[in-house]
């Protein structure tokens, strides 16, 4: 089980840079044919890394690149974590961070502290993004809609309902590949937000988990972890 206490969140992990030389002068930024970089900072539990993975394949199959996050990007995303406060705290640090480093950047918060507590990462004023634990395969989307409104957008709502079967691509070169099958719980144990930040129990289909699994085989990875919030409650 992925998430299930704060003994079994991981304090962050960074994404790999596939690109050299992130920081670019403005003269670069500004040219028309130069590709957008997007950052990613994860924050928590395999889960949420699986998910960072998926959303970075929608952007680079947009024509975006993959860029360090603590150097200059377009566009910032940060994949939040709740399970403690620690972890609530350091998703504001990177969230400030992420303007810090590009005043004019796109920044993106996504994951469980987005979906828990969406008033409080809108209060932040270098928010312009906020997407909860659903609909991530919307997230290229809005950062275009945004760009051309400059307008903070909020999807954080409470309908957790369907497991969102996002295509894993292999866009970073690893041998090992995480899975997301199964998504939420219903526990409700009294020391545990994740019921609230993930939603009901949902499951990934049969038929997309083998087929997503041939893909990943196909792409050239030799391990496949399956992952979830809670496996044994898998179907």
């Amino acid at each position: 089980m992925a998430c299930k206490n704060a003994k079994n969140a991981i304090p962050y992990q960074k994404t790999s840079c596939i690109i050299a030389g992130a920081e670019r002068s403005t003269a670069q930024v500004e040219l028309k044919n130069e590709p957008k970089i997007v950052g990613f900072h994860t924050l928590g539990c395999k889960v949420n890394q699986s998910e960072t993975e998926a959303m970075t394949a929608l952007f680079l199959q947009r024509g975006y690149q993959l860029g360090e996050f603590e150097q200059y990007c377009d566009v910032y995303v940060v994949n939040t974590c709740t399970v403690t406060h620690a972890g609530d705290r350091k998703s504001r640090q990177m969230i400030r961070r992420a303007k810090h480093i590009n005043p004019k950047a796109i920044v993106v918060v996504t994951g469980c502290y987005a979906q828990t507590s969406p008033e409080n990462v809108a209060a932040i004023e270098d928010v312009d993004i906020i997407l909860g634990t659903n609909k991530r395969h919307l997230i290229v989307d809005l950062v275009e809609q945004f760009d051309g409104r400059r307008q903070q957008l909020v999807d954080a709502k409470d309908s957790l309902t369907d497991f969102e079967e996002i295509t894993m691509e292999r866009v970073i070169q690893k041998a090992r590949a995480y899975l997301k099958v199964q998504d939420g719980c219903e526990q409700f144990c009294t020391y545990c937000i994740i019921p609230y930040a993930r939603g009901p129990l949902r499951s990934r289909s049969m038929a997309n988990t083998l087929q997503e699994a041939k893909k990943l085989e196909q792409a050239g990875f030799q391990e496949i972890i399956l992952t979830g919030i809670h496996l044994g409650a898998y179907g």
